[in-house]
């Protein structure tokens, strides 16, 4: 069996990896993926760790609205995420959403999660 799996490091501030011009790093995420690694969470606000950031980040909003249109797109079936220092899973008809980020590690309790391809 063939696993598919695409990581983009990419996140919206302007540290160590910025987005490509226009949002270009994410419309090159392709179709057809399994998981679909990213250090940017969506802007999916049915999402607790999203929705639960509102308002962390100044004036911005907690993740990438691109990012979640391309995921509604692509229909990986796993997207893993972090970036956002909450966790959450999230099962949807398409994919599966899981932020495994962790700031620090005697907040935050390490989960297990099984996926199955």
């Amino acid at each position: 069996e063939i696993l598919k799996i695409y990581g983009n490091p990419r996140t919206s501030l302007s540290m160590a990896f910025p987005h490509l011009y226009s949002e270009n790093d994410i419309k090159r995420i392709p179709v057809g993926m399994d998981i679909l690694v990213t250090h940017e969470s969506p802007r999916w606000y049915e999402l607790d760790c999203v929705r639960d950031a509102v308002g962390e980040y100044g004036t911005d909003e907690p993740g990438n609205y691109f990012l979640y249109e391309r995921v509604k797109k692509v229909r990986p079936r796993y997207h893993v995420f972090g970036h956002i220092h909450k966790s959450c899973y999230k099962e949807t008809d398409n994919t599966i959403f899981m932020n495994v980020s962790q700031m620090d590690r005697n907040t935050f309790r390490p989960e297990i999660k099984n996926i199955s391809v």
